[in-house]
């Protein structure tokens, strides 16, 4: 989660710089949209976390003794 909140903190920051170029290239569009920009962000980080807490909650279940046993 930490790479992940990062890479969003790196994200946001490059967009802030680059709004103006981001502005020609989008149609009728804001460069500095904040409702779709936090809507992304929120996205990536929900995807993220689902991708860290689904593995580690069914490790979580998994007793190590017999882990270590059957290796």
């Amino acid at each position: 989660m930490t790479l992940a909140i990062v890479g969003v903190m790196i994200d946001l920051l490059a967009a802030d710089f680059l709004q103006r170029f981001i502005q020609t290239l989008l149609y009728r569009t804001e460069a500095n949209d904040i409702a779709t920009t936090a809507a992304a962000s929120a996205l990536l980080l929900l995807a993220a976390f689902l991708a860290v807490y689904l593995p580690a909650r069914r490790a979580a279940r998994l007793d190590p003794t017999v882990t270590l046993r059957y290796e």
